[in-house]
């Protein structure tokens, strides 16, 4: 079994990745809230592997783990979720202990990001371009961001050959690439399923027992390759976003984030 652990921000491609992984791999486990929710924090790898090696039994470990730093949708009441964790839990503990959990890290290029968390969190189009009170937000979500980034990257320090980035941009370029750059990571091989561009919408899933659903409406990859939601943003968010961002830590994430910013807006 292969498993996977996902770390990211919202709106940053981890539904696109983990159908990828299921369609590509036969025998992966794609984990977005075992062990902690893959937008929070990271758990304390190293602790959660001391406690699976003295414990008589991972599924106690592995669920308490999981409800640090869980996502709402975490809830060991539910029956279906307490079923799964049970069952993957000898197996998630072997592969902890022995080193085979992997990390991918799920990013997106910050100005583009605002854009797209602000309309999944109800903000209008016209409010983003041109309204007072959308600036605290950016601030706000910009804070936030470079927060989680920078626990994600000390994960990908202390796992450097376990763990992988993922770019958001890569991802739309070169969906095989990633794929490959998986296979790297993890040392497994794909299956013999023909190759496959997912050009629809992937949903958001509720928990890690579910499966993955698909919408049918189209996806505008050319929003991202001609930089259109910089077109949303106004002059104060933009420099907003650059005046709280962390460049020298989206470097560490392939980013120059002079490179992103249009030179006709005036900052």
């Amino acid at each position: 079994m292969i498993f996977v652990k996902q770390y990211g921000e919202k709106r940053t491609g981890t539904n696109l990745v983990r159908a990828m992984l299921e369609y590509y791999f036969d025998n992966v486990q794609v984990l977005m809230h075992v062990p902690g929710d893959k937008h929070a924090l990271p758990v304390d790898y190293n602790l959660l592997k001391e406690c699976l090696v003295t414990a008589d039994n991972p599924v106690g470990v592995i669920k308490e783990f999981s409800e640090k730093n869980a996502g709402d949708t975490t809830n060991f009441s539910d029956t279906g979720q307490l079923d799964f964790l049970e069952q993957l839990a000898p197996l998630l503990g072997e592969a902890i202990i022995a080193d085979r959990l992997c990390f991918c890290i799920h990013v997106k290029n910050p100005f583009a990001w605002i854009v797209s968390i602000s309309k999944w969190e109800g903000w209008r189009a016209s409010d983003i371009a041109n309204s007072k009170r959308f600036i605290p937000y950016v601030r706000d979500a910009v804070c936030r961001y470079n927060d989680k980034y920078r626990s994600w990257l000390n994960l990908k320090e202390a796992f450097p050959e376990r763990t992988t980035i993922i770019r958001y941009e890569a991802l739309l370029e070169s969906p095989v690439d990633i794929i490959k750059q998986i296979v790297s990571l993890t040392g497994a091989g794909l299956n013999d399923k023909p190759e496959k561009y997912f050009d629809g919408i992937v949903l958001p899933c509720h928990w890690d027992n579910q499966p993955t659903a698909m919408h049918h409406a189209g996806f505008d990859k050319s929003f991202y390759d001609e930089k259109r939601y910089l077109n949303l943003l106004s002059a104060s968010a933009i420099r907003t976003i650059s005046e709280h961002i962390d460049g020298e830590l989206m470097k560490s994430y392939g980013y120059n984030i002079e490179e992103w910013i249009v030179e006709k807006i005036a900052l």
